[in-house]
């Protein structure tokens, strides 16, 4: 129709319609475009949303699972405390938790960099990939957690590779047996340590305090920290949904 408008307008010479017509095109597509920006806009910014809020909550689930799971924090006091009786009286003695404590000095159980986040999977495999995130901030937030989710493998890696299987190698100063528990029908290790013949070894002192300073700066770089980044992200990405979202430590402080 507007093909034939222009045609008549030119056969008839009215080059003000011509013009006019030419306006009413241009002005047509133009609105189009805008029309699409503006439902891409909106449609990316519904998936920017959804995908905040699955990241959100997807870490939160982290945080709580490797709450529950790892006994970190309890280790390293117990650890912290058989340093202080090892390095006191004589007449200090070892409870059976700090015994347990030296036992498994060695043993480095956090699993955070392996964990599935599939949100963040997503966004790392789309071809914006962090571009997709439009906060500034945000973007630069989560680019640094991922460079040092990628390098806990590495620490961990370091931490282990120089800690000594006490129990294995001294076991004349820890002995380790095995026994059933009746209610849970499942086989734990029980241990029991000699402290006055650990304190007479110098080669098991040195081995333990490699284990101790090793197993407390773990705690701190893997453990403490991840926690404090993630926590930090959360608290950020709900900065920009504009929510009063809790974050997970505060969900976890009020669960039964």
């Amino acid at each position: 129709m507007i093909l034939q408008n222009i045609s008549r307008a030119i056969r008839e010479q009215d080059y003000y319609a011509v013009a006019l017509e030419f306006v009413i095109v241009i002005a047509g597509v133009v609105i189009g475009f805008q029309i699409t920006a503006w439902n891409g806009e909106r449609v990316a910014d519904e998936r920017e949303t959804a995908l905040l809020v699955r990241l959100r909550d997807e870490l939160e689930t982290d945080q709580r699972e490797r709450a529950r799971s790892l006994n970190n924090s309890f280790r390293l006091e117990r650890l912290r405390g058989a340093v202080e009786v090892m390095r006191g009286d004589a007449g200090a003695d070892l409870t059976a938790l700090q015994c347990n404590a030296i036992a498994t000095s060695n043993y480095y159980s956090d699993a955070s960099a392996g964990a599935s986040v599939p949100a963040m999977e997503e966004l790392l495999s789309d071809a914006r990939g962090l571009n997709l995130i439009s906060d500034v901030g945000l973007r630069q937030a989560l680019a640094d957690y991922l460079q040092y989710r990628a390098s806990i493998p590495r620490t961990v890696d370091w931490y282990v590779r120089g800690s000594v299987n006490l129990t294995l190698r001294f076991p004349e100063l820890i002995e380790q047996s095995a026994y059933v528990d009746p209610e849970r029908q499942t086989i734990w290790p029980e241990v029991s340590c000699n402290l006055e013949a650990m304190r007479r070894d110098s080669a098991f002192r040195n081995a333990f305090s490699e284990n101790a300073w090793r197993f407390e700066y773990y705690y701190q770089s893997v453990v403490a920290e991840h926690n404090d980044r993630v926590e930090a992200l959360i608290a950020r990405i709900s900065e920009v949904l504009g929510d009063n979202h809790e974050t997970g430590e505060a969900n976890a402080e009020n669960a039964p």
